[in-house]
């Protein structure tokens, strides 16, 4: 008795090209494994806000840039970018916070202590 096998294929398409004389750049910023979302990305003037999910995406001219991210809490973070080619560029850019090293330095004045202590119980 012959075994039949069952093999799936599965296709995917290739993102569209982007238009002559342009690169797309795709990217996910993140912070440790997690996605940040509204995130401000800007490239050459252009600025987008990354999703719910981190994702951005950007069409630009091909050149050599600088690519910017800020986002609250984060530190802001520069990345030089060489789009030398009409494709698409995907990366993945990871964000320090700067919320925890402000923390330990905040003081909370006498006046405020009984206030803290009631947010504390």
């Amino acid at each position: 008795m012959q075994q039949t096998q069952t093999i799936t294929i599965t296709t995917y398409e290739a993102p569209p090209p982007p238009p002559p004389g342009n690169a797309k750049v795709v990217g996910t910023i993140l912070w440790q494994i997690f996605s940040l979302p509204y995130a401000s990305v800007t490239i050459n003037g252009e600025q987008v806000t990354t999703d719910l999910n981190g994702k951005f995406e950007l069409i630009i001219p091909i050149g050599t840039y600088t690519l910017h991210v800020n986002q609250l809490f984060f530190e802001s973070a520069e990345f030089p970018l060489d789009l030398s080619e009409e494709k698409t560029y995907y990366m993945s850019i990871q964000l320090h916070a700067k919320l925890w090293t402000k923390i330990a330095a905040v003081v909370i004045p006498t006046s405020l202590l009984g206030v803290a202590i009631a947010f504390k119980r």
